[in-house]
């Protein structure tokens, strides 16, 4: 990953203060940018977003892990725009998503299933 314009953040204090989430993903060596992009992520979801249930920002994350994973993560403004993208498609879609689905599930399989179905087109 190339993210050049985050590198000069202190990573030991964001690996300590995400440690709770790193230590879920099991190859430490993606430890350091999962931190940076989940601390530009939460402070930009915090200051753009928010009023969205916790549950959404939640899945903003998430959302970006699989980004990262998927190396479609290069620079600061990438955390931004999938973001944006993300809770954009949520704001417009998820109403009619719920509308549609037969399948009577929980609200964490329901809002699962929106996030793969989304990470899938």
């Amino acid at each position: 990953m190339r993210m050049i314009d985050l590198i000069n953040e202190n990573t030991d204090e964001l690996l300590q203060n995400y440690s709770n989430i790193l230590e879920l993903i099991p190859n430490k060596k993606n430890h350091s940018n999962l931190a940076i992009i989940f601390d530009n992520g939460i402070k930009y979801i915090k200051k753009h977003y928010g009023d969205l249930d916790i549950d959404w920002k939640t899945w903003s994350l998430l959302y970006l892990k699989y980004k990262y994973f998927n190396n479609e993560i290069k620079k600061e403004s990438d955390i931004y725009k999938l973001i944006n993208d993300f809770i954009n498609y949520y704001k417009e879609n998820y109403n009619n998503y719920i509308n549609d689905i037969v399948v009577f599930s929980d609200d964490f399989d329901k809002n699962l299933e929106f996030l793969y179905k989304y990470m899938r087109k």
